[in-house]
């Protein structure tokens, strides 16, 4: 099983970041800097300090694996979602296919 991650983002951003194991890094980036405690130049863009916080992943694999799983078999249902479109449902379920279950 490859490495999984699920990131839980919020009108305000990433609010947590899920791990199946400790063998992974994240990076989160915001390039929205305004309202932040300070900013560090990544790659010549301007990155919220406080977002590189937001990538330490907890490591929770059943968690993972049931969102995983979950989100798998709605899969045919989110290609079925009005304004989805023919490129959307065939993303949809060319990732469904190429998805493997826990």
């Amino acid at each position: 099983m490859p490495p999984r991650i699920v990131v839980i983002v919020e009108p305000q951003g990433v609010v947590r970041v899920l791990s199946n194991s400790l063998d992974i890094q994240v990076l989160v980036l915001d390039p929205d800097v305004e309202g932040t405690e300070g900013h560090i130049t990544v790659d010549g863009q301007p990155v919220a300090v406080d977002s590189l916080l937001e990538g330490l992943p907890q490591v929770d694999p059943s968690r993972v694996a049931a969102v995983f799983d979950e989100v798998h078999s709605k899969l045919a249902e989110a290609a079925a979602v009005p304004g989805v479109g023919v490129r959307g449902r065939a993303q949809l379920t060319q990732l469904q296919k190429s998805w493997p279950l826990a």
